[in-house]
Parts: C-alpha cells; structure tokens; sequence
C-alpha cells in the first residue's frame, strides 16, 4: 500500500485587532480578500468594539439586498406564481 500525500493550500490571512469602550482587546482572523467590517460585538462585555486597521477595499461592496430582492432580478411575478401554483399542487397531492 502507498502512502497517501496530502497537500491543503490554505487561504492568506490576516488578523484584526478590535478594542471595546471597556478597554477590552480581541483579535479576529480573516481571509486576506475578506470585507471586513470595522465593528465587532466584544466576547467580553458585549459592547461594540471598533477597529482602525481596516485596509480599503473597493471590490468588497455588500449590496444589501434580500434575498426576495435577488429572486425579483431573476424571475418575474407572473413566474413565481406560476411555480407557487405547481408546488402548491404537489405538496396536496402527495
């Protein structure tokens, strides 16, 4: 039997040091192309720690839609019902 070689490329990261009003300190690690947020409920206290450390990043825009927005681009409301009535019937008839 041969030996089995694994080889797991992990993702680049980097670390982002938040601190809260109670003067605590947390650390937090994320991808190196992840949006990150410059808020953070501290682990300790619960009040909202904040972070200067953020790089800039212009691809990493959330959009902010619902997820009801994102079917809304896709199909049309005549569609939706169209599939509601279908799946509506199934589900009775099963």
């Amino acid at each position: 039997m041969r030996p089995v070689t694994l080889t797991t490329e992990f993702a680049e990261r980097m670390e982002v040091t938040y601190s809260c009003d109670s003067d605590h300190s947390f650390v937090r690690t994320f991808a190196a192309d992840a949006a990150v947020p410059t808020t953070w409920d501290c682990p300790h206290c619960g009040k909202m720690g904040s972070t200067n450390s953020v790089p800039e990043t212009e691809g990493a825009k959330i959009t902010g839609k619902s997820h009801w927005e994102m079917v809304l681009e896709r199909r049309s409301m005549d569609e939706l019902k169209h599939m509601f009535t279908d799946r509506l019937k199934e589900v009775r008839h099963s």
